[in-house]
């Protein structure tokens, strides 16, 4: 073995500045470190609006839920109410007139009219089966007298299935499909008719009828 002579000051002085500095370099960033792990600074709006949306849209859909509860439940009433009112008239002597709904939501309507006149010498069955877009008819729904009038929007939008026949023991014979722009309703007062035309125009808003422009 041997022994290390003693090295000379400024030697031993810049090897201890050099230990310094390297350990300096060698020390984790405290701040650095700080500042990725502890990133607690204000989010920014579009941040806090996109947390925020799930609870947003899940408003909003129950609201939409509700509304469209709402509408149904008034056009159930709506369309009771008229379907209580319908029923079989007599138009004039020997001649009567009786509806009866196949169906009615938002979405369709479809009933169906019987008229029968029978005097002596002579019978006849007129079958009429009307089918149309609720959305496509005009509010509001018009009174005449005892009577209430439904009327397209724009266009001929009453689909109708005509059948006729001239004895009631013979086959009912059935004509091409007709288009027409109104139809007629029979009732036993203009009070009562009233009733239902307000009832059906109720009906139709909820089904998306719109107003006459014109």
């Amino acid at each position: 073995m041997f022994k290390l002579n003693a090295l000379p000051s400024h030697l031993f002085l810049a090897c201890a500045v050099a230990v310094a500095l390297l350990s300096g370099c060698s020390k984790p960033s405290t701040e650095s470190n700080t500042g990725v792990e502890n990133n607690t600074g204000p989010k920014t709006a579009a941040a806090a609006q996109t947390e925020q949306r799930p609870g947003v849209t899940a408003a909003t859909s129950l609201e939409r839920s509700s509304s469209d509860a709402s509408i149904q439940s008034e056009l159930n009433t709506a369309l009771e109410f008229v379907k209580s009112r319908l029923s079989r008239k007599l138009l004039k002597t020997g001649s009567s007139w009786e509806p009866s709904i196949e169906k009615m939501d938002r979405s369709w309507w479809r009933w169906r009219e019987v008229q029968t006149s029978i005097i002596p010498g002579y019978y006849s069955e007129v079958t009429e089966v009307y089918s149309a877009q609720p959305s496509k008819l005009a509010v509001p729904v018009k009174v005449e007298g005892s009577n209430v009038q439904v009327e397209c929007l724009l266009e001929k939008c009453f689909q109708v299935e005509v059948t006729r026949r001239s004895s009631p023991t013979e086959p009912a014979v059935a004509s091409a499909p007709e288009f027409r722009a109104e139809n007629t309703w029979y009732f036993a007062s203009p009070e009562e008719a009233m009733r239902v035309a307000n009832a059906l125009t109720d009906a139709l808003k909820a089904s998306g009828a719109q107003p006459h422009r014109y």
